[in-house]
């Protein structure tokens, strides 16, 4: 991206879990028990592993912040390339 001239541009890959917006805090928070649960089995962090993957689980409110920030900076770099949205 800073070959292209946007060097503030950043591209990373990422998995993350989300819900409805509407969906109440205390289901979001038996998801993302679970999650950090399954992520600690030795059988899931194996195949992870395997595959190259590097969990960083965060809390919910870290991986809203994390989206919102990274939805931001596309919006920037989009405005910045002068990329118009389609309808």
């Amino acid at each position: 991206m800073a070959e292209a001239g946007y060097p503030n541009a950043k591209s990373d890959f990422w998995v993350g879990l989300s819900a409805p917006a509407k969906t109440p805090g205390a289901i979001v928070d038996k998801l993302h028990d679970a999650t950090e649960k399954a992520l600690q089995v030795p059988a899931v962090k194996a195949k992870l592993a395997n595959l190259g993957v590097v969990p960083e689980p965060m809390s919910v409110a870290q991986f809203g912040k994390f989206f919102k920030d990274g939805l931001d900076a596309t919006v920037q770099l989009a405005k910045d390339a002068h990329i118009k949205p389609a309808d």
